[in-house]
């Protein structure tokens, strides 16, 4: 039980890091679309 609650915790790290860099290399300079918004 408590090594699923980790690996699941560190799943969602995983993927919120991923999708940060991802979206830091679809728009290097940040989307000024987003900011208007």
């Amino acid at each position: 039980m408590y090594n699923t609650v980790l690996l699941g915790r560190q799943a969602f790290l995983q993927a919120k890091i991923g999708t940060r860099i991802f979206a830091d290399l679809a728009n290097p300079r940040g989307p000024p679309e987003g900011e208007r918004m």
